[in-house]
């Protein structure tokens, strides 16, 4: 008995063992999310509708609201010897520079990412983005994306660095927080790299923003566009969890200033 015992003993214990390892395993929660009007902020959550965004959330969304307008303006008031605007809240350098200044961000990832598509219009914009961020999302289009891409493009022959930042604000299980995705085309023109697969060797260049305005009745799968982005990912600190202290109210116009022409003076240090 003593030797059946050992024989078969071990293998049940394994093969009891075996069943309970395969049945368990982490199970990834269904988020819910919402974008607004220029696709800059994006509002996830783990818990379906509206009023399951709790306090703490809320409360730095409202923090890093105020950081993305301070900063916005910011950027926006740097102009030339004339009085000419020389930057715009698509210049990636300038948007990275305030938040490597601040001391609300901290850098977490640095990526360089290759995206590919075979769309063209909205559908191509909305692959990019998802495939930017990392996400899938169910609708047919992002109504905003193909705008954003198109303004990256407009400004890439001034060379400024053209990009565009993403807040994701998150509550995972009751849990806030926020962070902040800047991405950059590493293009000066725009251009990608264009492969007919029909033609083995064919690799041509053809600017996005052709691209993004065709319609997509003219796509076709034959035909692979890539591009090539940097890609920065920071974690925002919100004021008030580490001092108790709160970004200023839009209301309160002179320390709201004083945000502005802070992020004002990262720029002239570049």
């Amino acid at each position: 008995m003593g030797f059946f015992n050992w024989l078969f003993g071990p293998k049940t214990k394994v093969k009891e063992k075996t069943k309970a390892m395969s049945e368990a395993r982490n199970i990834p929660l269904t988020k819910y999310y919402a974008f607004n009007e220029t696709g800059n902020i994006m509002v996830s959550t783990t818990n379906e509708g509206t009023e399951v965004i709790n306090d703490n959330l809320k409360l730095m969304f409202m923090d890093m609201s105020i950081f993305f307008a301070a900063m916005t303006k910011a950027i926006v008031s740097r102009v030339d010897e004339d009085g000419k605007q020389i930057s715009s809240i698509y210049n990636s350098n300038d948007i990275t520079t305030i938040l490597d200044e601040s001391e609300n961000f901290v850098e977490v990832k640095q990526e360089h990412i290759k995206v590919s598509s075979s769309e063209v219009g909205h559908k191509m914009s909305k692959e990019l983005t998802e495939k930017l961020l990392g996400r899938q999302f169910d609708e047919h289009r992002l109504n905003f994306s193909r705008g954003l891409f198109s303004s990256i493009c407009k400004g890439s022959d001034q060379n400024e660095g053209n990009g565009s930042i993403f807040f994701i604000c998150e509550s995972i299980m009751g849990l806030p927080m926020v962070s902040a995705v800047v991405i950059k085309l590493n293009s000066s023109s725009g251009k990608g790299t264009y492969i007919d697969q029909r033609k083995a060797g064919d690799i041509k260049e053809r600017k996005m923003i052709e691209i993004l305005e065709m319609q997509e009745e003219e796509g076709t799968n034959t035909i692979m566009r890539e591009w090539e982005f940097d890609k920065n990912t920071y974690y925002f600190i919100s004021p008030r969890s580490v001092s108790n202290v709160n970004f200023p109210s839009l209301e309160d116009s002179m320390v709201y200033e004083e945000l502005v022409n802070t992020f004002k003076s990262y720029l002239k240090q570049k």
